[in-house]
């Protein structure tokens, strides 16, 4: 075997070596390596070039299901809060794109905060965070963000660092890995996909920055601190519905809208 193929890859999670899987035709017009590690399971593409053209829009046309997917998360995420007793916490919303989960959250009462240097802020504009400004965060929300990092640890150490709870969400691969014809997470069409994690690699990252990890429905859950029946609480769909129920909060929308007025009077 020739060429980048060829050459041994060190996985970007556990440092292992990283077996081939071959060539992925990228943007229709790149070919990126992809490889997978088999002490963790993590696959990776290797050295890809290609993503200033990828990110031409910070969000990929082929999202159709952005809007159903923040829907479907809300209720879910508030329910893991509400297990973890994070309900009257600070949220962040780390590479929150439009600001949709945020503004969803915050009609909800969850005081989340949005931040995404790569994208408009359309939705919850007057909230986003500060990060120089704030040492710690109740918890971190990254919706389909992992797969983009080229190096995972770029987000889990800093993040980790400042919250014991972290909430993800984002399609595990198969061990052995799928083909790149049989899923489309490989996002060969956009190129916006980089890195793709099993439940091993997840479990790899939450050790060594200190937390337990567990699934929680469609939801990859990080923790410190948290109880194991509360952990158990966040497994079980049932009690997390309870949860949230019993932690539902009022509406920030009355309050935002006032702030929102205020902030244009102050322009003037």
């Amino acid at each position: 075997m020739s060429g980048a193929a060829g050459r041994v890859q060190a996985c970007r999670v556990c440092g292992s070596e990283a077996r081939s899987l071959g060539m992925i035709r990228i943007l229709d017009r790149h070919d990126g390596h992809a490889s997978q590690c088999g002490a963790c399971g993590f696959a990776q593409l290797a050295e890809p070039s290609w993503l200033g053209e990828a990110y031409a829009e910070a969000i990929t046309g082929t999202d159709v299901g952005l809007l159903a997917r923040c829907r479907h998360l809300e209720p879910r995420i508030r329910g893991v809060l509400a297990c973890a007793g994070r309900s009257d916490g600070t949220i962040l919303d780390w590479g929150g794109g439009y600001g949709t989960l945020t503004r969803l959250l915050r009609d909800r009462g969850i005081d989340c905060r949005h931040w995404d240097p790569h994208c408009a802020n359309l939705f919850a504009r007057g909230f986003d965070a500060d990060l120089e400004a704030r040492d710690r965060w109740d918890a971190v929300l990254a919706v389909e963000v992992l797969e983009h990092l080229v190096d995972p640890w770029s987000f889990f150490r800093p993040v980790a660092a400042r919250t014991d709870l972290i909430i993800a969400t984002t399609e595990l691969v198969s061990e052995p890995a799928h083909a790149f014809d049989a899923w489309a997470y490989w996002g060969a069409e956009h190129g916006q996909h980089v890195s793709f994690h099993s439940r091993r690699s997840l479990e790899h990252v939450a050790r060594a920055v200190g937390m337990d990890y567990l699934a929680a429905g469609p939801m990859h859950v990080f923790s410190r601190g948290v109880s194991r029946a509360r952990r158990t609480a966040m497994r079980v769909s049932a009690l997390r519905r309870l949860a949230a129920v019993l932690a539902r909060r009022r509406s920030l929308i009355g309050p935002d809208h006032a702030a929102a007025q205020h902030r244009l009077r102050a322009r003037v």
